[in-house]
């Protein structure tokens, strides 16, 4: 099925980012984002890399992040370039001087700025001790050689000097980074991992396949890490707690697997799992997969992110506690959320689409619900029931949804049954599209219009008709991804105000901003698009003809929004 495309965004610039270092004949990872004032903009397209105007390989950028795993033979600098374009980067060339490193090490150990490091076998950090690793720091690691750590790591790389773990050999593929340690968090920060998750007698989890980094009874925290062509699994987590935050994970058996831990995920990309060959050979290779629930019983969390192309389930719930929020899964093979089991699992103001399955309730007591979700051209949107022997006895609510353009938009369906179960699948407040709930519980048969951002036209069946007055569907333009609450940030003065009011940003933040009025219910007044706001300074707005109430005024640019309640009167 071809990708669902957004309206193309303008961008202004293309960050190129890997690592400031090569050595000829190994793998360069290369991550690209896209931007508009600096602000990213989640733009579908492809782009053509070229090095030193030559050897031009294609780039595959999904909601404005992309990879590449190049291999050049050049023993000179090179020079990165996007076709067309005037972005590039420069990465300088460096020779094969490695410090070769191997078995246990019972103190602290720094791997320096910029140094070439070769690990010839298993390296052991043992507890109490820490493995620091500076930026541009490249860690070349032999075939199914893995680095395990009883004490704490700390990967502090930048944008400019990202850090490196990768094979030794091409196609070799090393093993894993494995931390055991509930005393301490390790902490990784800009770091890449290319051609890991090798070793067979680490495997982990239902894929059968290692993590390239596992966590055990530990903390760990990733921030803008890239996990790129891993033949095993990115992420592996047991029994620990992990934070994620605007990593890309791309072409790696499975994106992770979490057992009885604790996640916290924000503005991930996770993109073509396994692969990106196009041919389905499932093996269970889910995105993310989340299993049983963390001793502190927290629900995991997975918000503003992008799940793009897999040839199993998008997001594969197992008894977890999960909430997924803000959140877009597009084109897996089978279930975009697959939720079975056990616990409870959230979905808000998502879009689920191109898939199998959008939504399925499956076998054992899950309980699932869907709120203010756009459910569009997947083959079933969402389902109770599975296709497993194990009887579905759970509970799956659907509110305030917008259905579309599924082959089957609702189906209750038990094998076992050879028909529905009974008090199961409940829909309220949506465009359902379907004669077992049209007319229902306040559902419609209806033809949704959209705007251009996928939220429900003024005008449309289900506008404002939600059961918090909302629309149905999305509640926000998907792509900013912020309810409408108020921001102590945001200053307005005067407030109450009657024909100019002045908006002040927070200190250190600038750019171009689009400044709406919204009324109360939603529907914008007035708008003021690409408002420059330098640090520190305000915005003088004039407001036209607007009748005395309560509005909301929301300042945003992608990825950041604003909001603040303010009086008009005559």
């Amino acid at each position: 099925m071809l990708p669902l495309m957004l309206p193309a965004q303008r961008y202004d610039s293309i960050s190129i980012v890997c690592p400031g270092q090569f050595t000829a004949g190994r793998v360069i990872p290369i991550e690209c984002r896209f931007y508009n004032h600096n602000h990213a903009v989640f733009i579908d397209t492809i782009i053509r890399i070229s090095v030193n105007n030559e050897l031009v390989q294609d780039v595959n950028i999904r909601k404005g992040v992309g990879s590449l795993a190049l291999q050049t033979n050049q023993q000179a600098d090179i020079l990165l370039e996007v076709d067309g374009t005037i972005f590039s980067k420069s990465v300088l060339f460096a020779e094969n001087n490695f410090i070769s490193l191997a078995g246990n090490i019972g103190q602290n150990l720094t791997l320096e700025e910029d140094v070439c490091y070769h690990i010839t076998g298993d390296l052991n950090i043992e507890g109490g001790f820490r493995l620091t690793i500076e930026p541009g720091a490249r860690v070349y690691i032999a075939e199914n050689a893995n680095i395990h750590v009883t004490g704490q790591v700390f990967c502090q790389g930048n944008s400019e000097k990202p850090i490196l773990f990768s094979s030794l050999e091409t196609g070799k593929f090393w093993g894993g980074l494995i931390i055991e340690n509930s005393a301490d968090t390790s902490f990784f920060k800009h770091t890449f991992f290319a051609e890991g998750g090798g070793d067979p007698t680490q495997v982990f989890g239902h894929s059968q396949s290692q993590a390239v980094v596992k966590a055990a009874n530990t903390a760990v925290v990733f921030e803008a890490c890239c996990f790129i062509d891993n033949t095993g699994k990115a992420l592996g987590a047991l029994n620990s707690t992990m934070k994620i935050t605007r990593c890309l994970i791309s072409r790696c058996d499975t994106g992770g697997e979490f057992y009885a831990s604790s996640i916290a995920a924000d503005s991930c990309h996770i993109l073509f799992i396994p692969d990106a060959d196009g041919l389905a050979n499932d093996d269970d290779n889910d995105a993310w997969y989340f299993s049983e629930t963390h001793l502190t019983e927290t629900t995991s969390t997975i918000k503003n992110s992008f799940f793009i192309s897999g040839e199993d389930d998008g997001i594969d719930h197992n008894g977890a506690n999960l909430q997924i929020e803000n959140t877009w899964v597009e084109g897996f093979l089978h279930e975009g959320i697959a939720c079975s089991n056990k616990n409870s699992v959230l979905i808000y103001n998502s879009v689920v689409t191109g898939c199998g399955q959008g939504i399925e309730c499956g076998y054992g007591n899950p309980h699932v619900e869907a709120n203010h979700c756009l459910i569009m051209a997947n083959g079933t949107g969402a389902r109770f029931g599975d296709e497993y022997t194990l009887a579905s006895e759970g509970k799956f609510q659907v509110n305030n949804t917008v259905f579309f353009n599924n082959t089957d938009n609702l189906l209750n369906f038990d094998p076992q049954l050879q028909g529905p179960v009974g008090d199961s699948l409940s829909a309220h407040y949506s465009i359902t599209n379907d004669p077992d709930f049209d007319n229902l519980n306040h559902c419609l048969a209806a033809v949704p219009i959209f705007n251009t951002n996928l939220t429900l036209h003024a005008d449309s069946p289900g506008a404002f008709a939600a059961n918090d007055g909302l629309n149905m569907g999305l509640v926000f333009a998907f792509l900013f991804t912020r309810p409408i609450s108020q921001s102590v940030q945001l200053k307005i003065y005067p407030n109450p105000a009657q024909e100019e009011i002045y908006v002040v940003l927070p200190p250190a933040v600038s750019g171009y901003f689009d400044i709406i009025l919204y009324n109360t219910s939603i529907q914008p007044v007035q708008i003021w698009p690409e408002t420059f706001f330098s640090d520190g300074n305000e915005a003088t707005i004039r407001l036209k003809a607007t009748v005395p109430g309560m509005y909301f005024l929301c300042v945003q640019s992608a990825g950041t929004v604003y909001v603040q309640k303010i009086l008009i009167y005559d």
